[in-house]
């Protein structure tokens, strides 16, 4: 059974995933983090001692809750392409489910925040690494044909992850057009949508530039 003091600091991360998409790294106060958990202010310096100890502790931990499932879908035993194709289906899902906080923190390392910065140094290397090394390993079974490495990885995040990470950011602006908008879930953002697309860039790998 988790200690109570484990249980406070779980209740401050619980609110820093609630307030951080909204209110970013800037305008995320310690206070407003206590006042959402139910926890005195003296224990959030007692668990995390400064904000920026706390927001690093929160992305990475949301990051490893990706990084996880991502890892052990592409050590799975099979195809490399059948691999590869889990592996793309989750991290669209993931973006589509996940694209306020990680607008947020793009936008946060934009703006110049050491946080968000070192944290999107450290992490993204490793799912491009694994993804990467995914493509290569079906380039190499001969399960898609050979292109350059990373104009192959941009063309796949771009079909997949970006319209996942960047669309529900604009519904959310209520901007799209009345006809567009009741069809951004199904066409869009919906699990089957997300699984199309991979599908359609796994057809263009497998044919390359012909």
């Amino acid at each position: 059974m988790p200690r109570p003091s484990q249980n406070i600091a779980q209740a401050l991360l619980a609110a820093g995933r609630a307030l951080y998409p909204e209110r970013g790294a800037a305008g995320l106060s310690v206070r407003a983090l206590a006042e959402h958990a139910g926890v005195n202010l003296g224990m959030f310096h007692y668990h995390f001692r400064t904000k920026d100890v706390f927001l690093r502790t929160l992305l990475q931990q949301f990051y490893e809750d990706m990084f996880a499932p991502l890892s052990s879908l592409a050590q799975q035993e099979g195809p490399p392409l059948a691999r590869l194709r889990g592996a793309l289906l989750f991290i669209g899902c993931f973006a589509r489910d996940h694209s306020a906080v990680l607008g947020r923190v793009l936008a946060d390392a934009s703006n110049g925040d050491a946080v968000a910065r070192d944290f999107l140094q450290a992490n993204a290397p490793r799912h491009l690494r694994l993804l990467m090394a995914l493509m290569d390993e079906a380039e190499r079974a001969g399960e898609i044909v050979p292109l350059p490495p990373l104009q192959r990885f941009v063309f796949v995040m771009s079909g997949v992850v970006l319209p996942a990470l960047v669309v529900p950011r604009i519904a959310a602006l209520d901007i799209a057009p009345p006809g567009l908008r009741d069809q951004i879930g199904p066409q869009v953002t919906s699990d089957a949508a997300i699984a199309q697309r991979v599908e359609l860039a796994l057809a263009a790998l497998r044919r390359g530039t012909e």
